[in-house]
């Protein structure tokens, strides 16, 4: 993954150049990978170090499998920091 102020790119070994993710991954792949990035950026920041996440629907759109995912990836998160979940 690439990180522009543009755009996000996806490479892989098969490809011979980088592709827009939205044009190649269904919705739900989408929102697995934005998690995973502001997940990162949320665990990683030094600046304001709080000592909660908070997430708007986090699951919309998950399969099963995902979701299981991510429910066991929130629980190791809440071992150290309280997390907030809202979905409506």
């Amino acid at each position: 993954i690439e990180l522009s102020t543009s755009d996000v790119l996806l490479y892989d070994s098969d490809l011979t150049s980088p592709v827009q993710p939205y044009f190649y991954t269904s919705t739900g792949q989408l929102n697995v990978l934005a998690l995973s990035m502001f997940m990162g950026v949320a665990l990683r920041q030094q600046i304001c170090r709080l000592g909660f996440i908070m997430l708007d629907e986090p699951v919309q759109n998950l399969s099963d499998v995902q979701f299981l995912t991510f429910i066991m990836f929130v629980k190791r998160i809440a071992l150290k920091r309280q997390v907030i979940l809202h979905s409506g």
